[in-house]
């Protein structure tokens, strides 16, 4: 259905099929290839609670605002559109933390809690 479309593949929450019920999922924004698409906020309410996505493009930028539901972790997949961009270091940077580049993207794991990630935007 239309729903399942836009939580998986815009709001990009993926459930961990070797954690099932979300206890582990990915937040892996997309389309960002489509240059119209500039930003999406939703929900999902998985088994464990709210899982919450905000991303947008926003002053040569790509903000996340995530929420990630107690006793969950989340993989937050961002752009990194050319090798040698740098990412902000998170304001609160608690329970965040660095996995590595992985293709375009650059991967964190986020604990449960609120947590605002920001790359540079591709050009």
């Amino acid at each position: 259905y239309v729903g399942a479309w836009f939580i998986h593949g815009v709001l990009g929450i993926q459930p961990d099929a070797e954690a099932p019920g979300y206890r582990r999922f990915a937040i892996h924004p997309g389309p960002l290839d489509q240059p119209d698409l500039t930003w999406a906020r939703g929900h999902f309410d998985s088994p464990h609670g709210r899982i919450a996505v905000h991303w947008r493009r926003e002053g040569g930028h790509f903000v996340l605002d995530a929420t990630v539901p107690p006793g969950t972790t989340a993989l937050a997949h961002l752009p990194l559109p050319r090798a040698g961009a740098q990412v902000e270091p998170p304001a609160d940077p608690r329970g965040v933390n660095l996995i590595g580049r992985v293709g375009d993207r650059i991967v964190f794991q986020l604990a449960s809690g609120t947590h605002r990630l920001v790359s540079p935007s591709a050009p």
